[in-house]
């Protein structure tokens, strides 16, 4: 019972979210206080909210490690990959991390192995090898998170913090 972790895609980003601790207003203990660390894959600000970022994840306290990229966009949810990555910007520093792909989409966060349409509607079918260097790169990072996270192993950490096979435009924040 000491090593729970809390995971979540997309929708499931936002239960990890809230279970993590961000705030709602109007809303009161969603918070769980049982895992120890939460990995978020395509998470989400507080959309259509009267509230500041940075207090709505005042309360996230615990490790938590957000994953989205340059493409990842939720036609659904309205939610732009830029807009994904703030919620690194918003929670406290210290205990944070953020893996940023370029050119990942919402469906390479929720395992999907067919691409995305691009927004413009040309043919992603060139991107194979993108997508499968993205899907290494998301189990790499995340196995190592939980290690670290869940039970302490240093050796984790250190291999998270020099991840191989980041490409160019791809970016790991810790911190």
């Amino acid at each position: 019972m000491d090593s729970i972790g809390v995971a979540g895609h997309s929708f499931g980003a936002l239960t990890t979210q809230a279970i993590a601790g961000q705030k709602y207003p109007g809303v009161e203990g969603l918070s769980d206080p049982r895992p120890k660390a939460f990995v978020a894959l395509s998470p989400a600000l507080p959309v259509g909210v009267k509230m500041d970022f940075a207090q709505a994840f005042a309360d996230v306290g615990r490790p938590f490690f957000a994953l989205t990229g340059s493409r990842d966009f939720s036609p659904t949810q309205g939610s732009a990959s830029a807009q994904r990555a703030g919620v690194y910007d918003a929670l406290p520093k210290g205990q944070r991390a953020l893996l940023w792909l370029d050119g990942a989409t919402h469906q390479t966060f929720g395992g999907n192995r067919v691409s995305q349409m691009r927004q413009d509607g040309s043919d992603p079918s060139n991107e194979n090898h993108s997508l499968d260097r993205h899907s290494a790169l998301i189990a790499l990072a995340t196995g190592a998170w939980w290690r670290w996270r869940l039970k302490g192993e240093d050796a984790a950490r250190q291999m998270l913090e020099s991840l191989d096979g980041l490409g160019r435009g791809d970016r790991l924040l810790i911190g």
